[in-house]
Order: C-alpha cells, then structure tokens, then sequence
C-alpha cells in the first residue's frame, strides 16, 4: 500500500489495521511527518515493521512497483502545478502493473468564503472579513 501525502497519518493507520500489507507513507512535510511518526510510535511492533515512511515527495522516493494500491487523499490540490506534474509519472512507477489508485482530485475552484464581520469585537475573528480567491497559472 503507497500513501501518498501521507500527512498525519490517518490513512496509514487505517492501511495498518486493516489489512496485512507493508506501507510505504510518502511524507515531504516535516511538520506532517513530525505527527504521523508521533502516531506510529504508539503502534505494536508488529505494525510498525509494515511501515517505511519516505520523507520526500513520491518522485523522489525512488519506489518502482512497490504496492498494489496507493492512496492520494487530500494531497492534489495543496501541490504546486510543477509538483502535480512530477507527481502522475511517479504513481504509475511505483504502483506494481495492474495496481489500483485511490484519487480525491482537487476542485475546479475553491469555494467562495467569507468570514463574517463580528462588529470589531476582540475574538476569534477580530472583525476581518476575508475572501478566498484562486487564480489559474500558467
């Protein structure tokens, strides 16, 4: 099993005690990575020896035909177009033939999102209203 963005480690987990196969968690982000090794430490041994977590991005982790199914939640739409780019050639390298991807892919647009003005009260959102916006590169 490939988890790819790996994150915190929710789908790995769920990999480890639900099946019995070996776990490659594809982690480039230290913070992320500071949490899933935290969640990993708490496991048995025995599923802890399922596990190589990759401190890279999956087209640099050097995986050829490495798991017969390979997660990408949430990950698509935080990349940089380069990265996404990078990102299919390497699924296809490291899926074994035949092999299956889980995909979210990312929305076409974020969604509009206003934050609601609190009449300049102190708290959570200090009177700020905010927008977000996506433009399209390239």
């Amino acid at each position: 099993m490939l988890d790819i963005g790996a994150g915190t480690g929710r789908v790995t987990l769920m990999s480890l005690a639900e099946s019995a196969a070996d776990v490659h968690a594809v982690e480039p982000a230290r913070a992320m990575r500071t949490s899933l090794l935290t969640r990993l430490a708490t496991l048995p041994a025995r599923q802890r020896e399922r596990v190589t977590v990759h401190p890279y991005a999956l087209d640099e982790a050097a995986l050829y035909a490495a798991a017969d199914v390979a997660v990408c939640h949430n990950t698509v739409a935080c990349l940089p177009p380069a990265a996404r780019d990078a990102l299919w050639p390497a699924i296809h390298t490291a899926l074994a033939p035949g092999g299956t991807l889980l995909l979210e892919p990312p929305p076409a647009l974020p969604p509009p999102r206003e934050l609601p003005d609190h009449g300049g009260r102190v708290g959570p959102c200090h009177g700020v209203t905010t927008r977000v916006v996506a433009r399209s590169e390239g």
